[in-house]
């Protein structure tokens, strides 16, 4: 708990308040342009941000271990084969891997692809791209006229195709 000293039409006051003491210089002393504050020291942080890079991955293994044994089999035999995957299972996946981002603190996700374009300057001529999408959607069921937020991620989302013009000549999906 701290204190304010403060002037108000030539009145003196003395709050108490949340927080360090604050001691306002009178009006005859403060100019409106030059008022320095005190210095806060910055900390450091304690482990560089670039060295938590990749270590919170949804992983073959975390795949393995959050989703049911049948539906790992079948996600696995589509990825190699190119065969749809189920709308139920992709039910079941994203709500696996909603639950396992929500337990990391994630709030977002993003697709990182590399179009087959090339020519960018970049090393082997790729560009990399991203599609950033949160984990929110409107409660559309609600009857409220301004529809709330929801926690979510629909599997709709995940097992998209869209098209990627940049990619194809002619057009295609990724």
């Amino acid at each position: 708990m701290g204190t304010c000293n403060s002037t108000c039409n030539n009145t003196s006051q003395q709050v108490e308040h949340e927080g360090p003491t604050i001691v306002a210089p009178p009006p005859e002393k403060f100019d409106g342009l030059n008022l320095t504050l005190p210095e806060v020291a910055k900390e450091e942080p304690e482990v560089d941000p670039l060295e938590q890079l990749s270590t919170v991955v949804f992983s073959d293994a975390v795949m393995k271990s959050r989703f049911p044994r049948a539906v790992y089999a079948r996600f696995k035999e589509a990825l190699t084969t190119g065969a749809p995957t189920s709308e139920d299972d992709q039910k079941v996946i994203a709500q696996c891997i909603f639950d396992w981002a929500r337990e990391q603190g994630a709030v977002s996700f993003a697709h990182w692809f590399f179009p087959c374009r090339g020519g960018g300057g970049a090393y082997g001529g790729m560009v990399g791209a991203l599609k950033m999408d949160t984990m929110i959607d409107l409660e559309w069921s609600s009857k409220e006229p301004t529809k709330p937020f929801k926690a979510t991620l629909p599997h709709e989302r995940l097992f998209a195709g869209e098209t990627d013009g940049s990619s194809f000549p002619n057009g295609g999906l990724r």
